[in-house]
């Protein structure tokens, strides 16, 4: 008898997935109704129900939308980045300057900056996974989103810019005052700074519309009825590539543009040229806050929105243009475990602590975090603004004019500070009459200045009561985000890790098919050319004839009728079946 071989089944056609997932929904409400002593499910809570208006499909896709055209127009609007006087951030400029400029000639100041770097970074880390992540966060708020390791990248990279800042004020008390101090002067002008700031939102923004806009169309279960041919295709064309092959292609053609738009269009074309807007329509700084105040609400909507919020568990949504569903990486964790053994390496393993795992939730809303951050810097620019502080001044029409001769700057700003002896210099009369120009030019044995920018923004000088005010919706929005965070995590205190995975089972079990249904595929197409095994089984008495078709290799003999493609050909009557071995 020669080698018996298993026979593998013919791949079978794809089943629709939405109707697999609706009878799999009906056999597991029959199932629940069979019990009779158990009571009727309850209706979920509106903040978890994901059906709600506000976390429509079209709904979450809008304001994706949205939020670009408002982060590209307050940037068109806002003065400061028309500013050519040097930029002084505190804390950002701290950061920057301690890991990146300012490097000390002297080769043991620089060796104690980077040993400080270092040691802040590791101190950074652990703090902020141990007692900011794991105490704060898990025991004490409780909040289901930070469970095991969820969102310690982002908690461990905010706990080390703290740690930098606090290294750049002890390097600075150590350093001689002959050596060059950490500040928040970056060493560039606002200008430069809005377009790395500007170009960083734009990733930030495009890692939130591919994130959502891709586990919108990859969802099968929340709403199967939605674009259901347009899912397939996203899905299913190509093996799956044509999702992955098309997100990187947007991606990528569109941040090159928008880097054109923002570096090299900037210095030839005005916001004010291109604004079609700009001789009905003018912001001052009442309007500027307003406007930021509505971009923190959307941003914050958006996350909101997530059809898993507050828990934000993983189900099998792969990440945008990729084939995973989340990012992770465990060699430090391996070369950990290489190390001699003691308490210390022992702690280590049992903590994991040198696993990275980012999940496609962290990837989608982590850098829209960052954002708000960034946004709530400039409510604070406009709250705090005054042209004089930027290298600008007002004109008759409480339009901003912006100073772009470099070398007055120079003269008239230290480290982005202007010195009290140039403020009557920014003045309209004064920059705007040749002859005072001319002659104040002269005191330094310079030429006239280059003409001065016009800026489509107002100023008017609004008391500091009326920007308090309009700074008050962002504070409330960001309040009632965290209370409605806390309030519907309440909700899911009393379920288990099992039940709230449930309530995604159905998308993750359609997303498992998919995979599988692709992967048949290229099976298929794959073993077509390799061997296959042909059992034929004559059947003298009754004429019948059974053919079997699987892969593999051997052979063998039967007798009797062939059943079919999943058995052996076994018989009733005399007859002869032959495994052959085609190449």
């Amino acid at each position: 008898m020669g080698k018996k071989n298993a026979i593998v089944p013919l791949v079978p056609d794809q089943i629709p997935l939405v109707e697999e997932m609706k009878e799999a929904s009906a056999d597991s409400g029959a199932d629940s109704g069979a019990d009779s002593g158990a009571a009727p499910p309850k209706k979920k809570h509106w903040l978890l129900n994901p059906h709600i208006k506000v976390r429509w499909p079209i709904v979450r896709i809008m304001c994706t939308l949205f939020i670009i055209v408002c982060d590209f127009f307050i940037y068109g609007e806002d003065p400061i980045q028309d500013s050519l006087s040097e930029a002084n951030l505190p804390f950002v400029g701290d950061v920057v300057t301690m890991t990146i400029s300012k490097w000390p000639l002297d080769s043991s100041y620089a060796f104690l900056k980077g040993f400080l770097v270092f040691l802040f970074v590791v101190m950074g880390c652990i703090f902020s996974r141990q007692v900011c992540h794991r105490m704060v966060l898990q025991r004490c708020c409780k909040l289901t989103m930070f469970e095991e390791d969820r969102g310690t990248w982002f908690v461990m990279t905010a706990g080390s810019l703290l740690f930098i800042f606090i290294a750049s004020t002890l390097y600075n008390s150590i350093v001689p005052a002959n050596e060059p101090k950490m500040s928040g002067a970056l060493g560039i002008s606002n200008q430069a700074f809005g377009q790395y700031a500007q170009f960083g939102t734009w990733l930030g923004d495009l890692a939130t519309v591919v994130m959502v806009w891709d586990g919108i169309w990859q969802d099968y279960s929340v709403y199967p009825d939605s674009c259901k041919r347009w899912k397939d295709v996203w899905n299913k064309a190509c093996g799956g590539w044509f999702r992955v092959v098309v997100v990187w292609l947007v991606s990528l053609s569109t941040t090159i543009c928008i880097g054109i738009a923002i570096y090299a269009v900037e210095d030839s074309i005005s916001w004010t040229e291109v604004n079609p807007l700009s001789n009905y329509i003018y912001t001052n700084e009442i309007s500027r806050i307003i406007l930021v105040s509505l971009i923190v609400f959307v941003d914050l909507l958006i996350v909101f929105q997530d059809w898993m919020f507050p828990t934000f568990d993983e189900a099998e949504v792969m990440i945008a243009g990729t084939f995973s569903a989340n990012f992770s990486c465990a060699c430090l964790h391996r070369c950990v475990e290489k190390l001699k053994e003691n308490k210390c390496v022992a702690y280590l393993r049992n903590t994991r602590f040198f696993d990275i795992k980012i999940t496609g939730k962290w990837i989608s809303y982590g850098p829209l975090i960052v954002i708000i951050g960034l946004d709530f810097n400039m409510l604070k620019n406009q709250v705090l603004y005054e042209p004089k502080n930027f290298g600008q001044y007002i004109g008759p029409d409480d339009r901003i004019w912006t100073v772009r001769d470099p070398t007055f700057l120079k003269l008239a700003y230290n480290e982005g500070i202007l010195r009290p002896e140039f403020e009557p210099l920014l003045v309209y009369a004064v920059r705007q009459t040749p002859a005072l120009t001319s002659w104040n030019y002269s005191l330094w044995n310079q030429t006239a200045s280059p003409a001065d920018q016009k800026s489509h923004s107002k100023w008017i000088n609004a008391d500091i009561v009326a920007k308090a005010v309009a700074i008050v919706p962002a504070c409330l929005f960001l309040l009632s985000f965290f209370v409605l965070t806390k309030f519907a995590n309440r909700h899911t205190e009393g379920q288990t890790e099992d039940q709230r995975q449930d309530a995604h089972a159905k998308g993750n079990r359609a997303h498992t098919e998919l995979k599988k249904a692709n992967d048949n595929d290229k099976g298929a197409s794959e073993n077509g050319s390799k061997n296959q095994d042909v059992s034929l089984a004559v059947a003298s008495g009754d004429e019948a004839v059974g053919v079997g078709v699987g892969v593999g290799e051997g052979e063998g003999e039967g007798e009797g009728e062939g059943e079919g493609a999943r058995q052996k050909p076994k018989g009733k009557g005399k007859g002869k079946g032959q495994k052959k071995n085609n190449k």
